[in-house]
């Protein structure tokens, strides 16, 4: 009986010695994470390759935007020749027209549009001639770069060189002559002698914007016009 208890105790001792049985010495290994430091190189390896990849499609497109950009602003606009600008305004501006009180030489030569260059050119450039709403687009750059032509101001290359706005009494006398000639607004402004004896009157009335009448003036041409009022 005691024979049987000692063989049934080292049968269960046995048992519990296989149960536990350590594996072979390789699968006792644990597997290796990588290093915070590889995965952190790796990583960079692979932000610094997808950086580069959109840091040259940015500069592709930076290019082709900088070609379109020159390719742009090396494309000039012709100026009007004077028969072209005798279209847009000769049917005004000629004996007998609707603004012949302020101009009646369009049709003429180009002498007779270089006498009246600036002032049409500050009522192109302020889209009040031709009226209703001036010139639009490629025709109002045209009409201006044959004007600028006229005044000795084109820089050459068919852009033109912006210019300080200043008056003359050719150019302030379009402004007011369709109201103030004969038959006409008081005081009539058809001669220089009469600005030089209304010149206070002219200047508050402009410098209100009450004159000139049915004309919008910028700001920088009201300063221009105070100006030469001011010279007088």
């Amino acid at each position: 009986m005691r024979r049987i208890f000692e063989t049934s105790v080292f049968c269960a001792i046995l048992a519990t010695a296989c149960s536990t049985a350590i594996t072979p010495q390789e699968g006792l290994k644990p597997r290796r994470s990588p290093s915070p430091t590889a995965t952190a190189a790796a990583q960079g390896q692979k932000d610094g390759a997808n950086a580069t990849q959109i840091g040259s499609q940015g500069n592709s497109s930076t290019s082709n935007s900088a070609n379109s950009s020159s390719s742009v602003n090396n494309t000039t606009v012709a100026a009007f020749t004077l028969d072209e600008a005798k279209a847009r305004c000769a049917s005004c501006h000629q004996p007998g027209g609707s603004g012949s009180s302020v101009w009646n030489n369009a049709n003429g030569t180009e002498a007779d549009w270089k006498a009246f260059a600036n002032s049409a050119k500050m009522s192109v450039n302020a889209d009040r001639m031709p009226p209703p709403n001036g010139l639009a687009g490629q025709d109002k750059t045209k009409m201006i770069a044959f004007l600028d032509k006229l005044l000795g101001i084109s820089s050459g290359s068919g852009s033109t060189t912006p210019q300080p706005i200043v008056f003359n009494f050719d150019s302030a006398r379009a402004l007011c002559i369709g109201c103030h000639a004969k038959g006409g607004s008081s005081p009539r402004l058809e001669r220089l002698t009469q600005w030089t004896n209304n010149k206070g009157e002219i200047r508050s009335e402009v410098k209100n914007g009450s004159m000139p009448r049915k004309k919008t003036l910028t700001s920088e041409e009201r300063t221009a016009l105070l100006k030469y009022i001011n010279s007088l």
